[in-house]
C-alpha cells in the first residue's frame, strides 16, 4: 500500500539521516516503524525518562531481596564454562 505522508521539516531531515545511517529508504524506514508501533502499541510514544525508568527498574527488581547472594567471582568467564570444551 502506497501512503503518503506529510512532514515538517525537522521531522523529515530525521528521516532521511536515520534512513541514511542504517542503508535504508526513508519510505522503507518509515514503514518499519508504522509496523512495529502497531504491533507494540503499548510501548511509550517517546523516550523513557529517568523516573520512568527508576519505576521500572524498581519493579523488576521486586522481590529480588530474597534471590541467593553470589560474590563477584562466581560470574567469571572460568566459572561460567566450567566444564565446556
Amino acid at each position: 500500500m502506497a501512503l503518503f505522508v506529510d512532514l515538517d521539516p525537522e521531522v523529515e531531515e530525521r528521516l532521511n539521516n536515520a534512513a541514511h545511517l542504517l542503508g535504508l529508504t526513508p519510505g522503507k524506514l518509515a514503514g518499519t516503524i508504522v509496523k512495529w508501533r502497531m504491533e507494540h502499541p503499548d510501548a511509550p510514544p517517546q523516550p523513557l525518562t529517568i523516573e520512568d525508568l527508576r519505576a521500572m527498574l524498581e519493579e523488576i527488581a521486586e522481590g529480588s531481596e530474597n534471590l541467593p547472594k553470589y560474590p563477584t567471582s562466581a560470574f567469571s568467564r572460568e566459572n561460567i564454562y566450567q566444564g565446556c570444551p
